[in-house]
This record gives structure tokens, C-alpha cells and sequence, in this order.
């Protein structure tokens, strides 16, 4: 609450610009035509933008990790500890990101589907380490695909697609949660989530 609160605090002392959310035709603000031009006049870019806009909306999963849990025995005291084991899994596969080059992220990707729905199903403890795994994974794939994103756009648009690709990984992460919905054990909705990310793998591979 300190923190959120010093946030704000600090954000009322930014200067502000008239920039506007259109110009007075009513037509989208340079940056954002240029961004749009670039998106719609190469398949490459488009692609690029829809895997940099998936990929990060699978780690909302993460939400649902310490209710798979409790759902395999843990106890309330080893939950975090599990969920730690998650975060040092991101961290890690963050740090290898930045160490390592790799065509794309279509492998790590696969992987981590293979490893989410084997850790879900498995009826223990142990197949958290697995799902963890598949984190790390995600998290090394995220990092790429942002790479790529970033390679494929120029300068002058580049800060706005971005902002799309945050915007679209937000509506991947809606429609993960609203799959959570359907009427089915909670280990069965996680393993089910490797369906569209190896869709996602397949897709990526260029």
C-alpha cells in the first residue's frame, strides 16, 4: 500500500503535454498511424505482434498455481514456498534469455506446454516442480518474442507497438481467465492451457 501509494504520489508531479488522442480531424495521433502502417503493411511485424501479445498472457496462469497446490495436499505454510519456486524459475529463465540467442521462441514454448500439462496431472507435489519448469520456460519465450517484436519494428513506432503488444498480452490474459470458468477440475483447466500455447509454439515458428 506505501508503495502504490508513493507511486501515485510521484506520478501528480510529472509534467503534463497536450498531446491528444486524435487530431482535430478525428483521425489516430502520428505515432499510432505509423505503428498501424507498419503492423498492417508487413506479415512479419504482424506475426511478431501476436506472439509478443500471447506468449506474456500465459503467465497469468500463475494466479491459479497456489489454488493447484492445496488441490495436490500442500499445506497452507508450503504454498508460498512452492509459489517461490515458481518466481526463481522466471528469474532464471529471464537471466538465460539474456545469455543465449535461439531462433526463436517456438521450442521453449512446446516444452513448457508438455511440462504444464504432465505437472497438473501428475497427482503430487512433485509435478509442481514441473509446472515451475514450464515457467521458466515461458518466461525464457516471453523474453524472446519481445526481442523479436523489437527487432522487426523501426524506431519511430516502436514504443507504440509495444504498448499494443502489452495491451493484447492483457486481452490473452482475459481470456485465460474466462477458460477457468468452464465447469471442470482445476487440474484438468491448467493442463488444458498447453492446448493453445503449443498452438502458440506452432505459430511462432518461422
Amino acid at each position: 500500500m506505501a508503495t502504490v501509494t508513493a507511486g501515485g504520489l510521484l506520478a501528480l508531479r510529472l509534467p503534463e503535454e497536450p498531446l491528444g488522442g486524435t487530431t482535430s480531424a478525428g483521425t489516430p495521433p502520428a505515432p499510432l498511424r505509423s505503428a498501424l502502417r507498419q503492423v498492417r503493411g508487413s506479415r512479419v511485424v504482424l506475426r511478431a505482434l501476436l506472439v509478443a501479445a500471447a506468449v506474456p498472457g500465459f503467465s497469468a496462469l500463475d494466479e491459479y498455481l497456489p489454488l493447484l497446490a492445496r488441490e495436490k495436499g500442500a499445506g497452507t505454510p508450503v504454498v508460498p514456498l512452492l509459489f517461490a519456486l515458481t518466481a526463481l524459475a522466471m528469474a532464471g529463465g529471464s537471466a538465460l534469455a539474456a545469455r543465449r540467442q535461439v531462433r526463436g521462441p517456438a521450442l521453449p514454448l512446446a516444452l513448457a506446454a508438455a511440462l504444464i500439462a504432465l505437472g497438473a496431472l501428475v497427482p503430487h507435489l512433485a509435478g509442481l516442480v514441473a509446472v515451475a519448469a514450464a515457467f521458466g520456460l515461458l518466461q525464457y519465450a516471453t523474453v524472446h518474442a519481445g526481442t523479436r517484436l523489437q527487432d522487426t519494428i523501426g524506431s519511430a513506432a516502436r514504443t507504440t507497438v509495444l504498448s499494443i503488444s502489452g495491451f493484447g498480452a492483457e486481452l490473452c490474459a482475459l481470456a485465460l481467465y474466462a477458460g477457468f470458468a468452464l465447469p471442470l477440475p482445476l487440474t484438468v483447466l491448467v493442463a488444458l492451457t498447453a492446448v493453445p500455447l503449443l498452438l502458440v509454439s506452432r505459430f511462432s515458428a518461422w
